[in-house]
């Protein structure tokens, strides 16, 4: 190094550059091991998901079988939906720290899932709404998949069209 070039520079850049990588240390860390758990307010479900969104866990309570199949699985999607909002939260929040100012923590602040009301329905709802839900649905059509096309058959001279 020559006498007349700073070293400060070149020691600020290190210092920032050993920074980023104890923050991403700390993200990977966090999103590997934090976990959201949430419990229905009746105690019939009990979920855990990672900050990734995937579900790891779920766990029903002793009101779980009273609910029967279809408030059961509404619960279930609600309280998943719910502790799924959160996970994004966290993960956002993880990410903080690395992305403070920059276009990517924007982005992600822009998708974030409203935390008030992550479900219109309402994940705390258990009563007679599900039954009622389930009533005003109309009957849904079976989904039919197109039919794939048959192979094209191989040109014969010799056929003879009989039509």
């Amino acid at each position: 190094m020559s006498a007349d070039q700073d070293p400060a520079p070149l020691e600020q850049a290190l210092r920032e550059v050993a920074d980023l990588r104890a923050r991403s240390t700390e993200l990977a860390e966090r999103l590997a091991t934090d976990r959201v758990v949430l419990t229905a307010p009746d105690g019939s479900v009990t979920v855990t998901l990672g900050l990734t969104g995937a579900l790891e866990d779920l766990r029903l309570g002793h009101r779980a079988c009273e609910l029967g199949p279809a408030r059961l699985t509404a619960v279930i999607m609600r309280t998943v939906a719910a502790a799924r909002t959160r996970a994004t939260h966290q993960a956002a929040a993880a990410f903080a720290p690395m992305g403070v100012g920059t276009e990517a923590m924007r982005m992600v602040n822009m998708f974030l899932p409203d935390e008030e009301n992550p479900d219109p329905g309402g994940a705390e709802d258990h009563g007679e709404h599900y039954a009622a839900e389930e009533r005003a649905r109309a009957p849904r059509a079976p989904v039919r998949l197109p039919r794939r096309p048959r192979p094209a058959e191989p040109e014969d001279d010799e056929e003879v069209d009989l039509w």
